[in-house]
């Protein structure tokens, strides 16, 4: 994909359009199963649970986030992980 951006002029647009030109798109990827890619402090890739629908599919309880639960978070930062596990077996 060539193309330009607030400022480009139609004169520039033509020359990336010229120079483009004799340039065929590239073949896409096959496309496989799914993944589902989640950052964090390490990448976590989510390619073995599946939904329904065969798309990846991961639930995460939003008690056991420390930006969502202050008192997961307390716990969290307590190291008191036991304590954190009994409020994940509860969602």
């Amino acid at each position: 994909m060539v193309g330009g951006c607030c400022g480009s002029t139609p004169l520039h647009i033509k020359a990336l359009s010229d120079a483009s030109r004799e340039y065929a798109p590239r073949k896409l990827p096959d496309v496989g199963r799914p993944k589902m890619w989640l950052s964090g402090l390490e990448d976590l890739v989510v390619d073995d649970c599946h939904n329904q629908l065969g798309l990846p599919f991961l639930n995460i309880g939003e008690r056991c986030n420390i930006s969502g639960s202050k008192k997961f978070k307390k716990l969290m930062m307590a190291g008191n992980y036991g304590a954190a596990m009994d409020i994940a077996k509860k969602q």
